[in-house]
């Protein structure tokens, strides 16, 4: 990423959708562990219903994902499909400040702790601790509108 740079940090979600012969089973596929390891880490981080830790944090990112299914380590060692999944982080100025590499440290703590610090290096914020507050508003919110849409529906 040197020398590339859109002015804002990026968070970039490398996956995998290999499929591989299932053993025993002519023209059978399954997934490979690096696609169900790659969708396990997706919904750690963007599907985890009624949290916003991700999200809040990356209003101030560039998220992209990108597919590394075709690409073996012979074609690029950091960006293949083996490594999958992996989250890079890098700075406004396109620096790579952090890489996670495999669902085990791939978890929402340690990625919104890590964007948090880049932004704060970047001079977005001064610390995190209006996102937690953001965080902990957003929660609340959501539970009165559940509270409010059954009274409604009683």
């Amino acid at each position: 990423m040197k020398g590339y740079s859109t002015g804002f940090p990026a968070l970039i979600f490398v996956l995998s959708e290999e499929l591989q012969p299932k053993k025993g089973k002519a023209n059978a596929v399954q997934a490979s562990r690096q696609f169900r390891d790659s969708a396990i880490a997706w919904a750690e981080l963007f599907q985890t219903e009624g949290d916003y830790s991700v999200f809040i944090p990356g209003r101030f990112f560039n998220i992209y994902r990108a597919d590394a299914t075709a690409v073996k380590a012979s074609q690029n060692k950091c960006l293949c499909t083996e490594k999958a999944p992996v989250v890079i982080l890098a700075d406004k100025t396109g620096k790579v400040v952090d890489v996670m590499e495999g669902k085990g440290l791939i978890k929402r703590s340690k990625v919104v702790t890590e964007m948090t610090e880049v932004l704060r290096k970047d001079g977005y914020i001064q610390n995190g601790n209006s996102f937690t507050r953001l965080q902990e508003l957003m929660s609340s919110l959501e539970k009165v509108e559940v509270a409010v849409q059954f009274i409604i529906h009683c």
